[in-house]
Formats: structure tokens, sequence, C-alpha cells
């Protein structure tokens, strides 16, 4: 009998073991679950917050990038206002190619130092022959800016060379208009592409994001890094590539785009002139 007893004595407590190995498993398994559930849910967390600050961070950069277009555009039409006030001017008005052409560069000195981003000013006849307030003398009948102004428009010029300095820079014309409403010259300034990226360069996003601008073809008119003024296209450069998506519907001169350089993603947004 006693034997008995204890064999059942040693089943009984052999099915209260199993029962602990069975309950132990199911509550790892249960762990399991939640563990895996909790991660899966954290990362979908992760994710969705991910999208969300990128979402926003594009949106921020877009907004920027109208903003700086809006204000680098305010400060061209500025310096179109200045250079065709400039050629309204009585003094600018008795101009002609019969006049000391030293009492115009004398003059125009004067007005070059009240403007401060003028790198110059200079002043043509109708022939194309113009002096500047560096003293350089030559012709500028050839380019194109000038043919534009003798048909009687404010231009801004395409981002070149200054022959005189050397220096990248954007000339902005204006005819000078006779007693008749004719066009008897031109009357210029030129502005550093240096000038226009110290503009664009003060904008800042976060630490390391900054703002650039290029031109319709994506030669680089102004960057932080001054080397790659003029010197260096976007587009054509085999080292960096420009991927662009713009808007449907978007006009030529407010289209906001995404743009992917050196595999950074931004926005850009065209400046009208």
């Amino acid at each position: 009998g006693l034997g008995k007893r204890s064999k059942g004595v040693c089943y009984l407590f052999s099915r209260r073991e199993d029962m602990k190995s069975l309950r132990a498993k199911l509550i790892v398994y249960i762990l399991g679950l939640f563990l895996v559930g909790t991660l899966v849910l954290t990362y979908a967390n992760y994710l969705v917050a991910e999208q969300v600050a990128t979402e926003i961070i594009h949106s921020l950069t877009e907004q920027l990038a109208v903003n700086l277009a809006n204000a680098t555009e305010s400060n061209l039409q500025r310096y179109q206002d200045l250079v065709l006030a400039m050629a309204q001017m009585p003094e600018v008005l008795e101009m002609d190619a019969e006049t000391d052409w030293e009492l115009i560069e004398a003059y125009l000195k004067r007005e070059e130092g009240q403007i401060r981003e003028f790198e110059m000013i200079l002043w043509a006849d109708p022939s194309g022959d113009y002096i500047d307030t560096k003293g350089q003398r030559g012709n500028i009948a050839g380019e194109g800016y000038f043919q534009e102004v003798m048909a009687g428009r404010t231009v801004i010029s395409d981002p070149l060379i200054n022959p005189t300095t050397g220096r990248p820079a954007i000339v902005v014309a204006a005819p000078i208009k006779d007693g008749e409403g004719g066009v008897a010259g031109l009357l210029g300034a030129t502005i550093t592409l240096e000038e226009i990226s110290n503009l664009i360069s003060q904008t800042k996003l976060g630490e390391n994001g900054y703002a650039f601008a290029l031109a319709s073809d994506g030669t680089v008119v102004a960057h932080r890094n001054r080397d790659l003024l003029l010197q260096h296209n976007y587009l054509t450069d085999t080292r960096r590539e420009v991927e662009t998506t713009t808007p449907a519907g978007a006009g030529e001169a407010d289209a906001v785009a995404k743009a992917t350089v050196d595999g950074v993603t931004s926005a850009t947004e065209a400046i009208g002139r």
C-alpha cells in the first residue's frame, strides 16, 4: 500500500510539474507575441513619424525657396528701378557722344558711391562705345543686353564675366531717352554674383541646409562656395545630378520644384525677370 501511495504522489507531482512547464511556455509565448507586436507597432510609428517629419521638412524647404526667390526678385527689381531712375536724371539726358567722357566718368563715379551693391556703372552711346567708373572704355554693341536696351527695354543680362574686373556679374541696364522718346544711349550697372550669393547664403535651414541658385541651363550663379560661380553646371557635370519635378499647372516664373543635387533633396523656385 505504501508503494502505491508513493506512486500516486509521484504521479501527481509529475502532473503538477508538467502544468508549471506548460504555463511557463504559454507565458513565454504570450510575452513573445507581445514583444513582437510592440516592436512592430513601434517601427510602424517610427515610419509614420519619419514620413510626417519628411513632409514637414519638404514643406518648410519649399516655402523657404519661394520666400527666397521672392526676396531675390525684389532686389533685382530694386536694381532695375535704381538704374532706370539714374537714366532719367537731367545730367544723364544731356550726355551724348560729344560730351567730354571724363565728365561722364566723374558723374558716374559720384552716383556709384551712393549704391553699395553696384560694382560699377557704365554709360554707352547708340553705337555701343562705352565708359565705366573703372576708367575702362570699349564697345558693347555685340552684347545681347545692349541690343535689348536699344529696343527700349530695361533689362537684366544673363550672368557673365565682367571684362573690366574679371568677376562673375550681371548687368542691369536701361535706355537713355531723348526728347522725342528715342533711345539715345544706355546706362547700366554691374552687380557681382558674389553680392547675390551673399543675399542667398544668409538663408539657413537647420544646421547643414543652405540655399543656392542656378541659371536656367544649370550653371551656378549663387552659392556659398564662390569657386563654383559660373564654373560648374549641375546639369552637365557628370559628378552631379539634378532631377526636378515641377507640379502640373505651375507657371514658368512661379514653379516650385523638388530637386535632387548630389543625392540631397531640396526645393527650387524660379526667379522671374
